[in-house]
Formats: C-alpha cells, sequence, structure tokens
C-alpha cells in the first residue's frame, strides 16, 4: 500500500482544496437545497486568511503528490460565564475525503492529526457539526470516538 502524507497546506494546494470542498458543498446541496446555494463554496482570498491565521489549523492528506484530503479547524474559546467552565475547543469546520479514497484510512489519519494538534496546543475538546442525513460521516464520528453533544431541530414554515 502507498503511503499516505499529511502535511499542513499550502497556498499552492488551492486547486485540489477547493475540489474537496465542492464535493462537500454539492452533497449539501442536494440534500438541503432550501439552506445552500450553488456558489463558489470556498474563494481563494478566504483561503489564504485561512493558512495566515494563527487560529486556523489546516492539512491535506497527499498520495502520489495528489491531495485527496483536506481537514480545516479553528480554535474556539469559552469565556467563563455564571454557568460555563472556560474552556479552549479545537473546532473541525471542514474534512473531506475524496469520493474514490473514502474507506482507506485517509481520514482516520486526518483525525488523529486533529487529535495531536489539540493536545500539543492544551485544547479541552475536538468538536464539529454534522448533518443528520450525512450517516456515513456519523458512523465515522462515532467510530473514532466522538460522542452526541447536543442536537439542534427545526420546524419549517416555508419550504
Amino acid at each position: 500500500m502507498k503511503k499516505i502524507n499529511i502535511r499542513r497546506m499550502k497556498s499552492e494546494d488551492f486547486d485540489g482544496v477547493h475540489k474537496l470542498v465542492e464535493q462537500v458543498h454539492l452533497m449539501h446541496l442536494n440534500k438541503r437545497k432550501d439552506i445552500y446555494t450553488n456558489n463558489n463554496p470556498l474563494k481563494y482570498e478566504q483561503y489564504i486568511q485561512i493558512l495566515n491565521s494563527p487560529n486556523y489549523f489546516s492539512f491535506v492528506a497527499e498520495l502520489e503528490n495528489k491531495i485527496i484530503g483536506e481537514v480545516i479547524a479553528t480554535i474556539k474559546e469559552v469565556k467563563k460565564e455564571s454557568i460555563f467552565k472556560q474552556r479552549l475547543i479545537l473546532f473541525i469546520e471542514d474534512i473531506c475525503i475524496d469520493e474514490n479514497n473514502k474507506r482507506k484510512g485517509v481520514g482516520r489519519l486526518l483525525y488523529n492529526k486533529m487529535i495531536q494538534v489539540a493536545k500539543e496546543n492544551n485544547m479541552d475538546s475536538i468538536e464539529l457539526n454534522v448533518w443528520s442525513f450525512n450517516v456515513d460521516a456519523i458512523k465515522f464520528y462515532e467510530k473514532m470516538g466522538m460522542t452526541q453533544k447536543n442536537i439542534k431541530y427545526e420546524y419549517k414554515i416555508k419550504y
């Protein structure tokens, strides 16, 4: 089996990362046309801001010089308030594995990188949001040891 390399994103990775982000966006668009618009999900300027921000951690999975997975996470700080404890969270904003490379351990490698980042930065937890229709992702996150934190409900007025 060929070695998958996990490394920090670079500006020249934009096209490969954009392709993956588009895959996720199209899935969301197909399932929730009432919420998503058919627009560019990641502009180059936004991508460069992510790369240059000290609050973001962004990595790609590479196989034979081709990007087959990506993860973008940010630091979220919960300030101590009357009922909440102060906490530092590594929030995964986006994680995607190329459709042709799923179930090959790529997601596990990227997720493990996030665990390493969270530990190195003394964070309390890793969190993310996932749509209820994304059953494969839910199964993956549970397999990785994540547990459900809360559930968000909706009642549609307009369809």
